[in-house]
């Protein structure tokens, strides 16, 4: 009976002492998200932060009280810099994953992002960059039907052609200096 229970103990110490150990492990994560708009961007950013996890989008700064989206382009600045403050305040608090969820397409765009990403690895988050890859991804005809924000048509065409390809956390930080003017444009 003894063994018995000197093994119960042993196991439940033993499973505490795993579970801490995985816990210790878990990285912290900081996901910026970036794609053009209807690319599904924000569905993937769902799949990405899971339960635990939470977004931050500038989109979320032109929704009035009354739950309609009104976009305003002189307001675009402030709406970026209200959202990287909520998800360095999350980033304070330790959640993760935390998703900025923003089309993020030009560089300067990315290198606006400098400033969370130094604030995120600062605080020991994993930074990376994720874009959906979805068949519909730089088709602008499909983009302009499943936008679910009605981004004309000549604002897509322009993102696209300012879109950096494979932009790295390194380059953020560096304010890509090595990359010149490469892998510019759809």
């Amino acid at each position: 009976m003894d063994n018995i229970i000197i093994m119960n103990w042993y196991k439940k110490t033993l499973d505490k002492t795993k579970k801490s150990v995985i816990i210790a492990q878990m990285k912290k994560e900081f996901i910026i998200m970036r794609g053009l708009p209807g690319s599904g961007k924000s569905t993937l950013a769902e799949q990405l932060a899971g339960e635990a996890g939470q977004i931050f989008s500038a989109d979320k700064f032109f929704i009035g009280d009354d739950g309609i989206y009104r976009w305003d382009r002189d307001k675009l600045s402030e709406s970026h810099r209200w959202n990287y403050g909520r998800a360095a305040e999350a980033m304070n608090k330790g959640a993760s994953p935390v998703v900025l969820d923003n089309t993020n397409v030009s560089k300067y765009d990315l290198r606006a992002l400098k400033p969370i990403v130094q604030h995120a690895q600062r605080l020991g988050y994993n930074v990376r960059i994720e874009q959906p890859d979805t068949p519909w991804a730089f088709n602008q005809k499909e983009l302009e039907t499943r936008n679910t924000h009605g981004v004309p048509p000549e604002d897509i065409e322009r993102m696209m052609r300012k879109w950096v390809k494979d932009p790295t956390v390194d380059e953020i930080l560096d304010d890509f200096q090595a990359r010149g003017s490469r892998n510019i444009g759809v």
